[in-house]
C-alpha cells in the first residue's frame, strides 16, 4: 500500500495548477510488482477490474510519462479515488532509480526537469547525463519486455516447440539474452553506486 505525503501532494498541485485535491487519483493506493510479462501484467489488470469494473485504466506503457511505464487501475472506493499501480520488475526498477534521482537531485527530474546542478559529476558522467541516459533506457526496457512477452507464447523448452519454430525461437532467445545482459549490468551498476551514496 502507499499513501502520498503532504509534500508530494503540494508538489503535484503546484505542477498542475488546474488540479484540485479531489482530482488527485493517487492520494492512496497500492503497488503490485512482479517478475511478469506484459501479457501477465494485462491479465492481472483484468483480474482487478473484475472487482471494480467502472475503474479508470491508465496504460502508461503505451503513453509513458518521461520514461515512466506501468499499468494503473483507478477505482473509486468509498467515494475516493485509489490508484493501483501494476509494474513489472523492470518497470519498477526503472521507477525506483528515478525516485532516488529525484530524492538526491530534485523532484523535477521525475517530470522531465533538469537535476539540481546538472553539470556536477556523478560516477563517470554528469548528473544531467545520468538522468538523460536513464530516461533513454526506458525505451530499451520496453523493447526487452516486448521480446519477452512474444517469447512467452511458446514453450520455454525449445525441444517442445514445433520443428518449424525452433530456429526462430533460438534466435529470439539469443536476442533477449543479448539485450538483457548489458541492461542488467547497467541496472546493477547504478543501484550499487546509488546505494553507496
Amino acid at each position: 500500500t502507499r499513501l502520498k505525503t503532504s509534500g508530494t501532494i503540494r508538489d503535484k498541485l503546484r505542477r498542475e495548477p488546474r488540479l484540485t485535491l479531489r482530482g488527485i487519483h493517487d492520494l492512496a493506493g497500492a503497488r503490485v510488482v512482479k517478475r511478469m510479462t506484459l501479457g501477465q501484467q494485462d491479465a492481472l489488470g483484468q483480474q482487478i477490474l473484475q472487482f471494480w469494473p467502472q475503474a479508470k485504466v491508465v496504460d502508461r506503457r503505451t503513453s509513458p510519462t518521461f520514461g515512466y511505464r506501468a499499468l494503473h487501475i483507478i477505482p473509486r472506493i468509498d467515494g475516493r479515488w485509489v490508484e493501483i499501480q501494476i509494474r513489472t520488475s523492470y518497470q519498477d526498477t526503472w521507477a525506483q532509480v528515478m525516485e532516488i534521482f529525484g530524492d538526491l537531485w530534485g523532484r523535477d527530474v521525475r517530470y522531465g526537469g533538469a537535476p539540481s546542478d546538472p553539470d556536477a559529476a556523478w560516477a563517470k558522467m554528469t548528473r544531467g547525463d545520468a538522468v538523460h541516459t536513464w530516461t533513454g533506457l526506458a525505451k530499451d526496457i520496453a523493447k526487452l519486455e516486448d521480446m519477452e512477452n512474444n517469447r512467452a507464447q511458446y514453450p520455454r523448452d525449445i525441444s517442445e516447440a514445433p520443428e518449424l519454430l525452433r530456429e526462430p525461437l533460438e534466435l529470439l532467445d539469443r536476442k533477449i539474452e543479448k539485450a538483457f545482459g548489458p541492461l542488467s549490468a547497467v541496472l546493477r551498476s547504478i543501484r550499487e553506486d546509488l546505494g553507496r551514496r
